[in-house]
């Protein structure tokens, strides 16, 4: 079975995207456009939830919209520390495109390369298992979604970090903010470990 996004999650995706870079990360209108364009839906609650972690919503989202409901909270914040480890990889190519050394953008060091290819490849083992646990909604499906969330962000933030630098964890530079988030949300609704016990507890292993 194929676990990727439908033409229309696409253009809702987009779509949302562009709502979302149009307003202030702190409004207090970011929850009712979220309303309004469906989070409630399951069919878009993953990409509905990783925008929010792209645009770097730093409102508690997740914990306003499903505060009764603990696998979807975990499901919405998986999706958002996938858009949040995106967003952090996307930051860092540009990064590394413009800081130059020795008269050449750092991006053309082998090692940077390595850095990024690596932090793109755990997001793109990621983020299917993202969408398949959006589609199943069973509980070892969003565990596997959290755990391996939670891994790809936390990796990903920490090779933005490496290829930034001290810059990177300054208060006026806009990674540390995603990097800040990411590590409530790697611990926020059970972490990685929790989740990995419960699918081993699941599957008697």
């Amino acid at each position: 079975m194929r676990f990727a996004l439908a033409d229309e999650e696409i253009e809702a995706r987009d779509t949302l995207r562009k709502i979302l870079a149009a307003e202030h990360p702190d409004s207090d209108d970011v929850l009712r456009r979220l309303d309004e364009f469906g989070a409630f839906d399951p069919s878009l609650l993953v990409v509905t939830f990783e925008e929010v972690g792209y645009a770097g919503i730093s409102l508690p989202v997740v914990e306003q919209q499903f505060s009764d409901d603990a696998e979807r909270a975990a499901l919405a914040a998986a999706a958002q520390l996938v858009g949040l480890g995106q967003r952090m990889l996307d930051m860092t190519v540009d990064y590394v495109k413009q800081r130059e050394q020795f008269g050449v953008p750092i991006g053309s060091f082998q090692a940077v390369k390595h850095h990024l290819a690596d932090a793109l490849k755990e997001l793109a083992f990621a983020r299917p298992a993202v969408w398949r646990a959006g589609a199943t909604l069973a509980l070892r499906d969003i565990s596997m979604a959290k755990a391996m969330a939670s891994d790809a962000a936390s990796f990903a933030g920490r090779q933005a970090l490496q290829c930034h630098g001290a810059i990177g964890y300054t208060v006026e530079y806009e990674l540390s903010r995603y990097l800040k988030q990411t590590w409530v949300l790697a611990r926020s609704f059970g972490d990685a470990a929790w989740h990995r016990e419960r699918i081993a507890k699941e599957l008697h292993i």
